[in-house]
């Protein structure tokens, strides 16, 4: 499905749903590593305060890489600019295995769908690894 950037689908106050879609690995890294499925409730607000206007939270049910935790919850937040649709949002894990401090940030853009549906697409950076 093709996106478009249109700007009257952007001035809507609020944008909310299930996200689905997929992190796909940089091409160097693509060989040992497989797309990351995304799933998550997450609402766009542009009536919402700076670092307050996206929100959001899901989980990842194949987190083989946290021992005896395989059901791994995370939180998302940031910010929506619904002029240019630029989004930043930082996710971080709710567990007791993975510092406080570790977090990744997204930086996109929301487009939309010919029958109006939002989509985003973007870059991740762990934070961790810079």
């Amino acid at each position: 499905s093709h996106c478009n950037d249109i700007s009257s689908l952007r001035q809507r106050r609020h944008i909310s749903g299930l996200w689905v879609g997929e992190a796909v690995p940089n091409a160097e890294f693509a060989a040992g590593i497989p797309p990351n499925p995304i799933k998550w409730a997450c609402s766009l607000m542009s009536s919402a305060p700076k670092g307050a206007s996206i929100v959001g939270a899901g989980y990842f049910d194949d987190a083989a890489d946290v021992p005896g935790q395989p059901i791994l919850f995370y939180t998302l937040k940031g910010d929506y600019d619904p002029g240019d649709g630029s989004v930043v949002i930082t996710k971080m894990y709710d567990s007791k295995v993975i510092a406080a401090d570790i977090s990744v940030t997204y930086r996109g853009r929301v487009s939309f769908q010919d029958s109006g549906t939002a989509c985003m697409s973007g870059t991740w950076v762990n934070n961790a690894e810079g």
